[in-house]
């Protein structure tokens, strides 16, 4: 299962325990949330940092490549 399944399963499982109506629904849902955390930590723990580098010539294409990464990271 990929990340990103995996944080909205945990976000399913964190309602379920904020609406749990009895201790057990409770605890059923602290211990799925534990296990979904767990698998989350592994995958992170297993990803690998990617740095790139770029050379720009100019101030206008600088200018230029920030407002793209602005644009793509909001």
């Amino acid at each position: 299962m990929d990340e990103r399944k995996l944080i909205e399963k945990l976000r399913r499982i964190e309602a379920l325990h904020a609406g749990a109506a009895t201790s057990g629904e409770r605890v059923a849902a602290a211990n799925a949330r534990d296990r979904v955390r767990e698998r989350l930590r592994i995958l992170g723990s297993r990803a690998v940092a990617v740095e790139y580098r770029f050379s720009l010539a100019d101030m206008w294409s600088k200018k230029l490549f920030l407002g793209l990464l602005q644009k793509i990271r909001s």
